[in-house]
Parts: C-alpha cells; sequence; structure tokens
C-alpha cells in the first residue's frame, strides 16, 4: 500500500489530484477565469468538491462550441456592466409594397396612343419624342399668360389667337390620359432610406456595416428606378421596357439584417437585467471547458482511489486476521502454560 500512499507516484490517487488541480489553476484555466467572472482579485480555490463538481459533469457540447458561448456572453457581460452603454432606440425595418416593382415595370411600359394630329402638334410631338417635354409644358405656361405679348423664345409678337391655336395644340399633344399617366408616375411612392446605425456599431460592428452597404444598394436600386420614371415624365409616348432589377429582394435582405439588430439590441437591454444570469452560465462553461480538459485525469483518479480503497481494504482484512490469529495463539500459549503448571504439581 506504501506506493498508493507516495504522491510522486502514479499509483497514487494524490499524484493525478495534483495534476488535476495544476490545470486548474494555470493562467486562463478554471480558477483564472472564475475570478474574472465573478469580479474577484486572486484566483478561485481550487477544493475537492470543485474537483468532484467538474469531474462528474455530463457536458454534450465540444469545447469549441463551448468557448464561442463564452466569448459571446463574455462581450455581453462586458457591456451589461457598462452602465454608460444603452440602445433605447429601436431597429425599424423598411416597409415597402411587395408589387412595388411590379407597379413601376408596368407604368414604364404603358403607352399612350398618340391622337390625329395637325402638322405643328406632329412638331411637337417630335420634340416631345426628342426628350424635350418639358421645354413644351413651360411653352404651355408662358402661352397661357395674358400679359404674354411677345414670344419669350424669338421675341416675335404674337396674337391672342396664336396662343390659344398653339395651347390647344399642345394640350391636344400632352392630353388628359397624358395628365392622368404624368400623375400616376409622380405619386410612385418611393421608399427613403436614410438609416442612422452609427450607434449600433458598438453592439454588433459586423452587422452595422453589413446593414449599411444593404442600404446603399438598395438605394442605387431606387435611384434607377426614378431616373427611368424621369425618363418616362419627359418622353410621355415612349414606353419603356424593363425587367425588375431586384430592389424588393434586397429590402427584404435589409429587413432581415435589421430584424437581427433589434433582437440583438433587445438582447443587450434584456442583460442588463439579467446579469447575475448571464455570470451563471459563465460560470457553467467556464467549468465544462475545464471538464473536458481534466476529464482523463478525473477518470485516472478515479481509477487508482478505487485500486487504493481495494488493496486497503486487503490490508485491513489481513491486519484484523492477523489479529484475530494472534489472539488464538495467545489463548493457546496462555492454555499451554496452564497445562504445564498443572504437571509439574
Amino acid at each position: 500500500c506504501l506506493d498508493y500512499y507516495n504522491k510522486n507516484n502514479p499509483l497514487c490517487p494524490d499524484f493525478h489530484k495534483n495534476r488535476i488541480i495544476t490545470t486548474l489553476k494555470q493562467d486562463g484555466g478554471w480558477a483564472d477565469e472564475d475570478s474574472h467572472i465573478k469580479g474577484k482579485k486572486t484566483k478561485s480555490h481550487v477544493t475537492d468538491a470543485i474537483i468532484k463538481e467538474i469531474g462528474d459533469m455530463k457536458v454534450g457540447e465540444s469545447i469549441e462550441e463551448l468557448n464561442k458561448r463564452k466569448n459571446e456572453l463574455q462581450i455581453l457581460l462586458r457591456k451589461a456592466s457598462d452602465n454608460s452603454i444603452s440602445y433605447p432606440k429601436e431597429v425599424k425595418t423598411i416597409e415597402i409594397d411587395p408589387n412595388f416593382e411590379t407597379l413601376i415595370v408596368n407604368l414604364l411600359s404603358i403607352i399612350i396612343e398618340e391622337p390625329v394630329m395637325t402638322a405643328r402638334e406632329k412638331l411637337i410631338l417630335e420634340e416631345i419624342e426628342k426628350g424635350n417635354q418639358s421645354y413644351i409644358e413651360k411653352a404651355r405656361i408662358d402661352f397661357t399668360k395674358e400679359e404674354t405679348k411677345y414670344c419669350p423664345y424669338c421675341y416675335q409678337p404674337v396674337t391672342d389667337h396664336y396662343k390659344h391655336g398653339l395651347i390647344n395644340s399642345i394640350n391636344k399633344v400632352l392630353n388628359k390620359d397624358v395628365d392622368e399617366h404624368k400623375n400616376q408616375l409622380k405619386s410612385i411612392p418611393f421608399p427613403h432610406i436614410t438609416l442612422d446605425l452609427s450607434y449600433l456599431q458598438s453592439l454588433d460592428s459586423e452587422l452595422s456595416s453589413e446593414a449599411f452597404k444593404c442600404m446603399e444598394i438598395c438605394n442605387v436600386l431606387i435611384r434607377e428606378y426614378q431616373e427611368l420614371v424621369l425618363q418616362k415624365e419627359g418622353n410621355i409616348y415612349t414606353p419603356i421596357v424593363i425587367e425588375a432589377n431586384g430592389l424588393i429582394k434586397e429590402i427584404d435582405n435589409l429587413n432581415f439584417i435589421l430584424q437581427e439588430l433589434e433582437e440583438k439590441r433587445i438582447e443587450f437591454n434584456e442583460a442588463s437585467k439579467k446579469k447575475k444570469s448571464i455570470i451563471n452560465d459563465l460560470t457553467y462553461i467556464n467549468k465544462a471547458i475545464a471538464h473536458i480538459q481534466t476529464a482523463q485525469l478525473y477518470k485516472d483518479l478515479n481509477k487508482q482511489e478505487k485500486a487504493q480503497t481495494a488493496l486497503q481494504k486487503r490490508l485491513n482484512d489481513n491486519k484484523n486476521l492477523l489479529c484475530h490469529e494472534k489472539e488464538k495463539l495467545t489463548e493457546l500459549l496462555h492454555r499451554k502454560s496452564n497445562i504445564g503448571l498443572a504437571i509439574n504439581r
């Protein structure tokens, strides 16, 4: 049994216990991490109870998974402990009609029938088709004014009869259907995506940057549609046939990221209220990691403890048997001495 009580002998349980203690006490080990989690200045004590608790744990996660969870919770704990950080502002998603792109594509492709025109009206239409519709519309405004006695473009005198004829020609080209179509184009509800996500950088810089990039892509696609709408407004008789550019899909992607940020914001705010719960989770994870690190050492400890106990039992049994035999021998010697005394007499 002596080998089983020699701490320098691998047969001794204390040999393996000391190895466990060394592992738990090393820099970055259980004792170090436990003190950081609980805000203590010195390493936590490694007791027999701690060794048994860590050794008897049932851990289903890998050490990589545990470390990932630990890192996330440590970040959350640091933020929860910092009263200067707060995220009271809700992260809102972008609201848009799922049929928005279909509406634009259909409006741009509308064909307005050209009316039967005079030579002058055809010239007006030609100017519109060249992209000078705004020029024609301005002329209509100018010649509608009573005080206009001279052409503002060529400075020749114009009569009321000429003005009325010109206005009628313009109105015939830019008729009710044209005005109605222009109003439809002007009333397209383009979304305004101007989100300030800078305050969320400290919450999750990666997600915030991803949301910003996605927002820029959405704004580029919106501008593409706006430019096409302006082009159609300036040349109302020429249809623009295009495919949807994927704006709705990009807005859905942006909304997905914004929802993730909102969930993290809520989680952080809740975490500030549940600091104790985070500490408990980190304490468990720290022990689980220590369990994986010392699992084989703990098995060796248990094995040698059982072997030591079994051998000690054999020793005690033999001691008891030896004691019993000595008592029997003493009794026999006593009886012999009594017999010898009787014979001598």
